[in-house]
């Protein structure tokens, strides 16, 4: 009689059934591992797929033949190297002789004749979407895919 007069008994119990009802809480929040049957029979509706009943190894449909894949054909190797849009380049210009690019000092006329090699650099120029660049005296020149070789050549060409 002593223990019902503390009420430990009644606590334990109450204890107890709190305890169980959290649990079994957490029993509806548990992760599922596919799809309910309700959502299954919802796609099929909608052709997602097709259900087959089955009930024997003879009632299970035929397997469709698997699909003949041919090989792809090679590809060239992309050219890391290529001047694609968006790149800028720098155009370094030697002079020698009458200045066409480089600026001549107050005490020199436009036309007098120097010996040595000047350095002039044009850029940076942006490629533009459609792969070219426009320089002075030269113009606009294509450069998508070329190499730097490759518009130096044409650069050169142009001035000449």
């Amino acid at each position: 009689m002593e223990n019902f007069k503390s009420g430990l008994p009644i606590r334990n119990a109450i204890l107890f059934a709190v305890a169980a009802t959290l649990h079994l809480g957490g029993c509806a929040t548990l992760p599922k591992s596919g799809p309910q049957g309700r959502a299954i029979t919802r796609d099929a509706a909608h052709g997602a797929f097709t259900l087959v009943e089955v009930d024997a190894f003879a009632a299970l449909p035929v397997a469709p033949e698997p699909a003949k894949f041919r090989a792809l054909p090679m590809r060239s190797a992309l050219d890391v190297n290529a001047i694609a849009p968006g790149d800028t380049l720098t155009v370094s210009l030697y002079e020698i002789g009458v200045r066409i690019f480089s600026p001549s000092s107050p005490t020199e006329s436009a036309s007098t004749f120097d010996p040595t090699a000047k350095n002039q650099q044009i850029g940076p120029l942006e490629v533009s979407r459609e792969g070219t660049i426009r320089l002075p005296y030269v113009g606009v020149i294509s450069v998508i895919g070329k190499r730097s070789g490759e518009v130096e050549r044409e650069i050169e060409a142009r001035m000449a």
